[in-house]
C-alpha cells in the first residue's frame, strides 16, 4: 500500500518538474545586445535569428545581421521570441545513441560472421560471439557519439511577449 502511495506522489511530481523546465520567462523587455530568435508574420513563416538592438515595453528593435537594417516590431506583431541563455553540449546524448547503434551493428555483424572454431577451447557459440561484438561495438559507438556531441550549441529560452 505504501508503494502505491509513493508511486502516485511521484506521478504528480514529474509533470510539475517538466513544466517548470519549459516555463516561459517573463522578463520583458529583453536586454539590448541579446541574441534572439523571433517568429513574426513580418519576417515570414520561419524563426529568424539576430540581435536585439533595443526594446521598450511595446516595441522591439531587431537586427538579423551586422549589415542588415534595424527592424522594429510592435509586441502584437511577434508570435514568439526566444533568447539565447548560454550554451550546452550533447555529449551524453551522443554517447548513448552511439552506444546503442554500435552495439546493434557489432552484435549483428558478429552473429552474421560467426563460424565455429575448434582451435580455441572456449567457444561460446553464436550468441556469445554476438554479445562480445555488441559490447565492443557499443564501446566504440559511445566514443564516436560523445565526440560528435561535444560541440556546443545555444540554449534558447522562450520569452513571454506582453499582449495588450
Amino acid at each position: 500500500m505504501r508503494f502505491i502511495a509513493m508511486l502516485q506522489a511521484f506521478s504528480l511530481v514529474v509533470p510539475a518538474l517538466s513544466a517548470a523546465q519549459s516555463a516561459v520567462t517573463p522578463d520583458w523587455p529583453p536586454a539590448s545586445g541579446s541574441r534572439a530568435r523571433i517568429l513574426s508574420p513580418v519576417l515570414g513563416d520561419k524563426k529568424q535569428s539576430g540581435t536585439i538592438v533595443s526594446a521598450t515595453p511595446d516595441t522591439l528593435f531587431f537586427r538579423r545581421t551586422a549589415q542588415s537594417p534595424v527592424q522594429s516590431f510592435s509586441a502584437s506583431q511577434i508570435t514568439s521570441i526566444e533568447i539565447a541563455r548560454g550554451t550546452h553540449s550533447r555529449g551524453k546524448k551522443g554517447a548513448l545513441i552511439g552506444f546503442l547503434i554500435g552495439a546493434g551493428v557489432g552484435a549483428a555483424s558478429a552473429a552474421a560472421t560467426y563460424e565455429p572454431c575448434e582451435c580455441i577451447a572456449l567457444d561460446f557459440g553464436r550468441g556469445g560471439s554476438a554479445a562480445f561484438g555488441g559490447f565492443l561495438g557499443g564501446i566504440l559507438g559511445a566514443g564516436i557519439g560523445a565526440l560528435v556531441g561535444m560541440g556546443h550549441t545555444d540554449t534558447w529560452v522562450p520569452l513571454e511577449v506582453p499582449r495588450r
